[in-house]
């Protein structure tokens, strides 16, 4: 049928190609380059939309449209104590408007950056591609928009002082308020929440530890699930803590407020309780539980100890994306591996070390180390799994010998070597033995006892 354009597709076939367009930009893109598609968009507007917007949103759609259409509630510092009422959750999408459209758009943006920072977390961590299933998305997304619908109707910037002059009854109309709106879910839809929440909050206790600065005041990690999702996003990304801190402006992170540090386990929590169930923010695993039903690599055993390491283990295909998540590496504890003997006494070697290990890539480290493996260690493979303490002791039981060639490649004099080797006492009892520490090398295993 060709009634409404002169494309050599029928209408129906264009119709069909349009409304399985990935995302409103590439439909605007169809539309204003194709007279005949153009025709055929004017024909059927709110199907195509809607059918797009579902490709662009997949089956949480029902609950991004909540969150587009919430009204955030009208208030101000000095008038912290009104909050919004979030509508009831459609049960249809409706019709999607311009500026609806914008919005999920926005919106998607962020989930699903959050998706793929999940993803890479908790799901698999040898790819930063998006491994989850079709229902383990659809959990996931559905809990997020929820969390960020919370987040409209209850402004963590907007949140009262419970320690000032608050009347009693308009603190338990805050929490009241908060409680209610998690009644209308199913308690598993709950607990997705509680599982999505609970790793919103790890990654802002991640982003404190990443972006560690003692001057700073410490929120509770709680506080993380109280900025909107967007602007968390972009501190994550940034690795800048301090846009979170300057959210809340005059809300004082720094003092504790029960609204702020159980801004979701708190009224979820409770709603939990009223039917029976247990909310386990800190239970393991604390990010998956409800929303993964497969974790690649869950059952692995670390291949020298024999301990279960899980998603967990080291291994050489994800030195580089493990430490992202662990930060079991950052330069400051580099500086702190335990060398050998009693090196980390030697005051010259010490400020040596701290020099050389100031840029070193950590998989650039291992690889290195891995071509020094001493006796006791020549069965280990960079591609074992091994958890942190065998990780850590093969480290510490190599680094010298990485430090040596170091700086032989830097083209620094190397004196003869100590007979105590790392071993040697006067690495460290008295100032007037600095001298011996620089006279000798002491990164070489002892000759004498």
């Amino acid at each position: 049928m060709k009634a409404l354009s002169t494309h050599p597709l029928d209408d129906d076939i264009l119709d069909r190609i349009l409304t399985f367009l990935p995302d409103f930009k590439t439909l605007q893109a169809a539309i204003l380059s194709s007279k005949s598609a153009h025709a055929v968009f004017a024909a059927h507007p709110h199907s195509i939309v809607k059918a797009v917007a579902y490709n662009l949103i997949g089956p949480a759609l029902l609950s991004a449209i909540h969150l587009i259409r919430n009204k955030p509630p009208v208030s101000s510092f000095s008038d912290p104590y009104t909050f919004g009422q979030a509508p009831p959750e459609p049960t249809d999408v409706g019709v999607i408007t311009p500026e609806d459209a914008r919005k999920l758009s926005r919106n998607a943006v962020v989930v699903d950056t959050f998706h793929d920072i999940y993803s890479f977390r908790h799901k698999d961590r040898s790819t930063k591609s998006n491994r989850l299933t079709a229902v383990e998305s659809f959990r996931f997304t559905r809990a997020l928009y929820r969390i960020m619908l919370f987040a409209d109707v209850f402004p963590g910037s907007h949140t009262p002082d419970l320690d000032g002059n608050i009347e009693p009854e308009d603190e338990e109309a805050q929490h009241a308020a908060r409680r209610e709106f998690f009644t209308v879910f199913p308690t598993p839809d709950l607990r997705e929440i509680g599982t999505v929440s609970n790793f919103i909050e790890d990654l802002g206790t991640w982003l404190k530890r990443k972006a560690f600065n003692p001057d700073k005041p410490k929120s509770h990690p709680g506080q993380a699930q109280a900025v909107p999702p967007a602007l968390f996003l972009e501190a994550y990304q940034k690795l800048d803590p301090q846009i979170i801190d300057d959210y809340f402006d005059s809300v004082r992170l720094w003092e504790a407020n029960e609204l702020l540090d159980a801004y979701i386990h708190g009224p979820l929590g409770a709603v939990l309780r009223d039917r029976g169930e247990i909310l386990r923010p800190w239970g393991e695993p604390r990010c998956s539980k409800y929303v993964l039903d497969a974790v690649e690599g869950e059952d692995d055993l670390c291949q020298q100890c024999g301990v279960n390491v899980g998603i967990g283990a080291w291994t050489e295909s994800n030195w580089e994306t493990q430490n992202e998540v662990l930060l079991l590496f950052r330069p400051m504890d580099l500086k702190r591996v335990r060398l050998k003997g009693r090196l980390a006494d030697n005051p010259h070697e010490k400020g040596v070390w701290e020099a050389h290990i100031k840029d070193v890539p950590l998989q650039e480290l291992l690889r290195d180390l891995f071509e020094f493996k001493t006796p006791e260690y020549l069965s280990w493979s960079p591609q074992d799994k091994l958890c942190d303490m065998c990780l850590l002791s093969f480290i510490a039981s190599h680094i010298h010998l990485w430090l040596l060639q170091r700086k032989r490649q830097a083209g620094e004099f190397i004196p003869e070597d100590c007979s105590f080797g790392y071993d040697c006492r006067k690495q460290f009892h008295n100032p007037g033995d600095l001298e011996h520490t620089k006279e000798f090398n002491h990164l070489c295993a002892p000759t004498k006892r």
